[in-house]
């Protein structure tokens, strides 16, 4: 009897990572224009040569760089190839045949990857097993490893039996064990196969077929590498450990790849932060595209000149709705020493409307100063694009932006564009009332509306679900509708469309009907590309015009002539047999053997018989690349924000918030202390004393002054105090601006009074917070073309959505005097009124300018004589005094609290039909006050969001740019520390058709921030264009 023993692994198949391609800015040959023969002009695209490697620059050449000599960490190369698309196939050599002029090759990249191959049984009787893996792009400590788990126990397939065995590498002579690593795939070691036999460890007692399940892991361990970081003399922190201290940091670990754009930002007084760099000079600093591809030592770039230790906004040059012909921006380099190609290098644009544009500049030389700088002029390599935003940045601190602050390394610009509305939803388009609907069925779940999403983007941009994935049913009998049908379901009683205005809050929904049975109906979610109207270009060869007539702006044509199938012409340019000829396509008229193209927009089709009867009009290239253009800016009024918001109670949330946050009280308690600091409060006590013939005491209602800590035994105020208590807090929310002229918006004012009584006068001094914000929403979108032969054809549509925010925030203090009752002594009046009023003079000094602040005459100055008599033999002064209070003072932390914050609105508006924008609104204001004496704040700029939307493909992308000259002003007069953050919450999401399910978005804070330190006046004043100015008094 012939005895067949048989073994099953059961293995699973695992490919790690999708390759992915890499494009960047790379290095360029350069070569001699005049002499343009035979040579090689090679974009690396990030990549380098290795040392000591040239690359051959003449053709002929049969061998070009390999992935042997050309490197790229993070990526495996991918070949050369002659175009920036990097389609086709890869050029291997270069002949005189295949070639002339200057030949450009890119190289592309593949992004790091990784499979390994195991396979899904095995006869041991016939073969080994074989595990073979294959990696690209790994960094040099990234490892993959194979391991097998197996207690190498056969089981007998009909029966209890073990058998025991092993597996063996004849190559290494190795048995593998349980957990044994298999296979390891390394940068050295990128490719390979290991064979493994099996061979019994005993001797079968029973025949049989037997089996054994195998489990195989595989780990991969990505390369890290440190950061060391020098601040030259600042401090970096990380952020606050479980006992909420901070830490200081000096260096950080990440994974190799890691794009160097989120840095740590350290602080040092007096002076600014201006980047990391790779060098201790500080001549080449690092940018936020950069990868981590070693260990690496980072400098800190600083600024000299701040006066005092200050935080202040990040600021920007910007310019808005400029020439897209005539723009330039002029630098300026400091040392004198740069060349035109070395500007060129330290100079970065980007398109943040379009991602698709390959941005190129040209760069001039300007003027040579009295100094010695010389200026350069930037301008676009052809035209800038019209209704983009665009962002320049300096690498290299001895360029700055000619006239415009030196610290300033970004220029945000926007380019004009007139308004145009040329996109069209399909016409055949039917449109129903949603009302009209009923049994209404979304995926299988009842529902009481429809809300179809064309697709759902992760914050990552990656699609998790489209339209057509969803299906349904409802009962529809106002009409009848048939399967292949195209309908929009909408809210309202006004259907929906693109006359006039691009942007609405419309609520649309859209679906293709699948079947039809009576009233009953089955649909799908439709995508973008079915609900716009896309034109085609039809290819038309004027001999086959049967009307012999050229002039007469009409082709009679076979219809024939006008399908189109799986031969190649359909498929460059995208028609199939469902394609049809329809007004507002485009004719490509052509004659056989030219090259040169007449386009034509079809006006009208009819037929006659087995002809097509087409006018059309003749129209250029630009006209034709302008097909579906739009560009719209609309601004998003107050009241459509606030529309169905109950005013009242927001103001009354805001009101609640103040108090509970205690921001009010700490308003009512650093006036009352201002009062006591002023002379003329003094005067007043002895003014009542000596009038009034009685020794009044003053004390505050419901508020305790203790003497401050750090002064020991010294009072800080006299046992004479005013009558102190919170007069209003008031919110005011309105769609009138007063910091934006002719224009909608929202503005909220929280104001809180301070009541100070004095016998019968009354001071009253207000404190008011100002936001105010305007909205636009940008629209502004493209066809993305592309050339088969010599015929266009649309490939995708670009949209770009901009939200512009317009944030001002002010904060203010007023003083004002009442009576609170006649007094018939007219002198005595006179005389009282005299000194309150020159009480409020001074605390109106002190909250805006800062003067005087301690009082010859106050109990503090009085105190420290006494101490002068004493046996302290230390100095005693007011200066001295007032530093030991800020050095105790120091010991406790304030930290940033939410003074209020208070949700708006949540608004939706539409684009185009298909995109839904969901935006909210939020005021907010933090502060961080430790005994802090009065300020005055205004800080105001406009910023723009932009999401760009590849329709066809998918993609969205996001980023935003400053619109206006972004200015501050920024006034305290402080014992202690005081800080203000006030501005705009805005949280956007993003969406095609609805943002239920949506989005790609992000939240931020808009708005000012500024901090200072120590006991002082300060001033600070920014605008972009006149820089930075400050003055001081006291000390830090």
């Amino acid at each position: 009897m012939k005895r067949f023993l048989s073994i099953l692994l059961c293995s699973a198949i695992l490919a790690a990572a999708i390759p992915g391609m890499y494009y960047a800015e790379g290095n360029q040959s350069s070569y001699d224009e005049l002499s343009q023969l035979k040579e090689i002009d090679y974009q690396l695209n990030g990549g380098h040569y290795v040392s000591g490697y040239n690359a051959p620059d003449k053709y002929p050449a049969e061998q070009l760089p390999d992935k042997n000599d050309i490197v790229n960490q993070g990526y495996e190369f991918g070949g050369w190839y002659d175009n920036k698309e990097l389609t086709g196939s890869p050029v291997t050599e270069i002949s005189e045949e295949n070639y002339t002029g200057v030949v450009v090759l890119y190289a592309k990249w593949i992004e790091r990857y990784y499979y390994i191959d195991i396979p899904e049984s095995v006869d041991a009787d016939k073969t080994n097993l074989t595990v073979s893996g294959h990696a690209g792009g790994l960094y040099e400590k990234d490892k993959v490893s194979v391991s097998v788990y197996s207690k190498n126990e056969w089981n007998l397939l009909n029966g209890d039996v073990k058998l025991g065995y092993e597996l063996y590498n004849e190559e290494n002579k190795l048995s593998l064990t349980n957990n044994s690593v298999i296979t390891e795939l390394t940068a050295t070691g990128s490719d390979k196969t290991r064979k493994y036999m099996t061979r019994l460890q005993e001797i079968p007692k029973y025949a049989g077929i037997y089996t054994d399940n195998l489990t195989f892991d595989i780990s991969f361990e990505t390369t890290k590498y440190n950061i060391k970081y020098e601040t030259n003399g600042g401090t970096l922190y990380t952020d606050d450990d479980e006992q909420g201290r901070a830490a200081e940091l000096d260096n950080s670990v990440y994974e190799a790849g890691t794009k160097l754009s989120g840095l740590p930002v350290p602080g040092k007084a007096g002076s600014t932060f201006l980047g990391w760099c790779y060098d201790a000079d500080c001549t080449d600093y690092v940018a936020s595209t950069d990868r981590l591809l070693s260990d690496v030592v980072l400098y800190a770039s600083w600024v000299d000149g701040q006066e005092l230790k200050t935080v202040s906004i990040d600021t920007y040059a910007r310019s808005y709705d400029v020439d897209a012909n005539d723009f330039t921006i002029t630098v300026t380099d400091k040392s004198g020493r740069l060349t035109k190609e070395e500007v060129k290098n330290k100079v970065s644009v980007k398109n943040v409307s379009d991602s698709s544009e390959n941005t190129s500049i040209d760069i001039t030389a300007g003027s040579v100063l009295d100094d010695g700088a010389y200026t350069f002029i930037i301008k676009c390599n052809g035209t800038w694009q019209e209704g983009c935003g665009y962002r320049l940045e300096l690498s290299d601190d001895r360029l700055y932006f000619t006239g415009y602050d030196q610290t300033i390394r970004e220029y945000d610009f926007t380019v004009y564009k007139p308004d145009v509305t040329n996109v069209n939803l399909r016409d055949d388009i039917k449109y129903i009332k949603s009302g009209s609907l009923s049994n209404l069925y979304v995926n299988g779940e009842k529902a009481d509306r429809i809300s179809v999403t064309v697709m759902t983007v992760g914050q990552d941009g990656t699609i998790s679900q489209e339209a057509v994935k969803t299906t349904g049913s409802f009962t529809y009998s106002d009409s009848k509708l048939n399967a292949g049908d195209k309908i929009a379901v909408y809210d309202g009683d006004v259907v929906p469309q693109l006359d006039g205005s691009v942007i609405s809050d419309d609520d649309v929904s859209f679906f293709e009907i699948t079947s039809a049975k009576e009233n009953e109906y089955s649909y799908r979610g439709m995508a973008a590309e079915e609900i716009l109207f896309v034109p085609d270009v039809l290819p038309v060869n004027v001999a086959d015009d049967k009307d012999n007539d050229p002039d007469n702006d009409s082709i009679t044509i076979t219809k024939n002539k006008m399908s189109y199938g799986s031969d190649s012409l359909g498929a460059g340019l995208g028609l199939d047999e469902d394609t049809t000829v329809d007004t507002g396509d485009y004719l490509a008229l052509y004659a056989t053997g030219n090259d040169d193209i007449q386009y034509a927009v079809i006006t009208n089709v009819s037929t006659n018989n087995a002809d097509y009867v087409i006018t059309y009009k003749n129209v250029t290239w630009d006209e034709v690349q302008a097909a579906m253009d739009v560009y719209q800016t609309d601004n998003v009024s107050g009241e459509s924000i606030l529309q169905n918001q109950d005013i009242s109670g927001i103001e009354q949330s805001v009101e609640q918030q103040a108090v509970d946050s205690g921001f009010a009280q700490s308003v009512v308690d650093e006036v009352a202390q201002a009062v006591v600091r002023t002379n003329s409060y003094q005067e007043l006590q002895e003014y009542l004393s000596d009038t009034m013939d009685a020794n009044i005491s003053i004390v505050p209602q419901d508020i305790t002054y203790l003497p401050d800590k750090a002064q020991g035994n010294v009072a800080l105020y006299s046992s004479k105090k005013p009558e102190v208590k919170l007069d209003h807090v008031r919110a005011d929310l309105s769609t009138d601006l007063k910091h934006f002229e002719n224009v909608s918006g929202l503005r909220l004012a929280l104001d809180i009074g301070v009541e100070i009584s004095f016998s019968n006068m009354k001071v009253i001094v207000s404190a008011t917070f100002e936001q105010e914000v305007k909205i636009n929403i940008n629209v502004s979108g493209k066809a993305i073309w592309k050339v088969w032969g010599i015929f266009p054809y649309i490939d995708d549509y670009r949209v770009a959505v901009s939200l512009d925010l317009y944030d001002y925030t002010g904060i203010d203090f007023n003083v004002n005097v009442r009576t609170a009752e006649e007094d018939d002594d007219d002198e005595s009046s006179s005389k009282l009124d005299e000194v309150i009023n020159g009480i409020a003079e001074e605390l109106k000094n002190m909250m805006e300018i800062g003067t005087t602040y301690i009082s010859d005459k106050s109990d503090l100055s009085t105190r420290l004589e006494d101490m002068k008599d004493s046996d302290d033999d230390s100095e005693i002064s007011v200066a001295k005094s007032l530093a030991e209070r800020y050095s105790d003072m120091l010991d406790d932390e304030a930290d940033w609290v939410e003074l209020y914050s208070k949700s708006l609105t949540e608004s939706h508006v539409r684009v185009i039909g298909i995109i839904d924008i969901e935006f909210k609104v939020e005021f907010v204001v933090s502060a961080n006050v430790n005994i802090s004496m009065g300020m005055t704040y205004w800080y105001k700029n406009a910023k723009r969001y932009v999401y760009s939307i590849m329709v066809f493909d998918r993609k969205v992308t996001s980023d935003s740019i400053d619109l206006s000259e972004e200015q501050y002003e920024f006034s305290v007069y402080a014992i202690g520390t005081i800080g203000i953050r006030a501005g705009i919450r805005l949280s956007v999401a993003v969406g095609l058709i609805s943002t239920k399910l949506a989005s790609v978005g992000f939240t931020a804070e808009v708005g000012g921030y500024a901090q200072v330190w120590g006991y002082l006046y300060y001033q600070l004043k920014y605008a972009a264009s006149q820089g930075r100015t400050a003055s001081s008094m006291g000390a830090i």
